[in-house]
């Protein structure tokens, strides 16, 4: 029988990404979609002496008594503990069942653990897939069908396969911001403050959590956006090159190995609109305090463009500029160019152009990017964390 792709089911895994709550709906759909009677995502951490953690289980499992399940996994779940480390050596997305063959996966009916999960679940086979070859950690999905099948319904199966790719890379996102959100909640929730694009990406250039303004510049498809892949993006083919080697780079020094501290840049942007500014830099966890660590990186985006100003006058102060100077360097920092600033300042080209040299030398720059990304870690511009109705 083959039905249709689930679209709302896809969209219900991605989301799951960072609304944890919605994998019960996953689990709920996923069940249907094969004609199971329940599902269960669980993870295997090579490291931990259970055999297996549920991250998220089905109606079938949320409407158990509590007792039922702490029982089976206090007294029976070591029968399956075999089945699960054979599981970890099958490629990734390969089914393996309780009805198989394979000793390693075969439990008998009249095995405690299966008698068992009949009589309070009445579950008569059991099949799991590894979605990741990660070697740390397996994400794994498990279907659960009744005592009409003597034998793995593979047909059925089938019909989660076009999910698996996309429950293993959710998983593995999710993975990630689950551990920052731990451990930094309260720094996430000030970045929809920053009025500054600020997103954590990983080594593969994808966004982790970004706030409201780098959101906002990615809806826009200007420059940036988020491709199919659910990657930051960008129009110009050298700098999507550049950006996705930056990322991976920078990433990989945040782990503690050798590499680079920073890439700064511009990203073009359609007519005559200013260039986007980007810094990247590694997201660094010197204290280790990520379990497992963490290999992302910090993307700050800058619009010159925007409403919201940067105020560079602790800049101006702390590097010593002079009244001209520090109008100058104001005018920068809003993106404007050399002409634009003489002509507002009633000035030649020539004496601006020597006032930013000037600017660059006091504050220890190489160009503008850099003085934008100092002016912003000096005076970020932050709107107020409470709003009047």
């Amino acid at each position: 029988m083959n039905r249709e792709f689930d679209g709302q089911l896809l969209l219900d895994v991605y989301t799951a990404a960072t609304q944890p709550a919605s994998w019960f709906s996953v689990v709920d759909r996923l069940a249907s979609t094969v004609d199971a009677a329940g599902c269960i995502l669980f993870l295997t951490d090579a490291n931990d002496e259970s055999p297996w953690t549920i991250s998220a289980g089905s109606e079938l499992w949320r409407s158990r008594e509590p007792d039922v399940i702490a029982y089976y996994e206090r007294h029976l779940a070591h029968h399956e503990a075999a089945a699960f480390a054979a599981l970890r050596e099958l490629p990734e997305q390969t089914f393996a069942a309780s009805s198989d063959a394979d000793p390693r996966f075969y439990r008998a009916p009249a095995s405690p653990d299966s008698l068992y999960l009949l009589k309070h679940a009445g579950i008569q086979i059991r099949t799991a897939a590894r979605l990741n070859d990660n070697a740390a950690w397996h994400d794994s999905v498990a279907f659960q069908f009744g005592p009409a099948h003597e034998t793995a319904p593979r047909n059925q199966l089938e019909r989660a396969r076009p999910y698996l790719p996309h429950l293993a890379k959710t998983l593995e996102f999710g993975r990630l911001y689950g551990r920052l959100f731990r451990q930094h909640a309260a720094v996430l929730g000030v970045l929809d403050h920053v009025r500054v694009g600020m997103v954590i990406v990983s080594e593969t250039g994808e966004p982790i959590v970004s706030n409201t303004a780098a959101q906002a510049l990615f809806d826009e498809r200007d420059g940036l956006r988020i491709d199919g892949a659910g990657r930051i993006a960008a129009s110009d083919k050298d700098t999507q090159r550049r950006l996705r080697a930056a990322c991976a780079a920078l990433a990989t020094t945040a782990s503690g190995a050798p590499g680079r501290s920073t890439e700064q840049f511009a990203v073009a942007r359609t007519g005559l609109r200013l260039p986007l500014l980007l810094e990247i830099t590694p997201l660094r966890d010197g204290l280790q305090e990520l379990d497992g660590g963490l290999s992302a990186a910090m993307i700050m985006i800058i619009d010159p463009e925007s409403d919201e100003h940067v105020d560079s006058s602790g800049l101006a102060q702390v590097c010593g500029l002079s009244a001209a100077e520090a109008d100058v360097c104001a005018y920068l920092v809003q993106g404007l160019g050399t002409p634009t600033i003489a002509a507002r300042r009633s000035t030649s080209v020539d004496t601006v152009k020597t006032q930013i040299a000037q600017i660059y030398r006091k504050a220890r720059v190489g160009g503008r990017t850099e003085l934008v990304r100092l002016a912003i870690r000096m005076q970020p511009p932050v709107g107020p964390l409470h709003r009047n109705a």
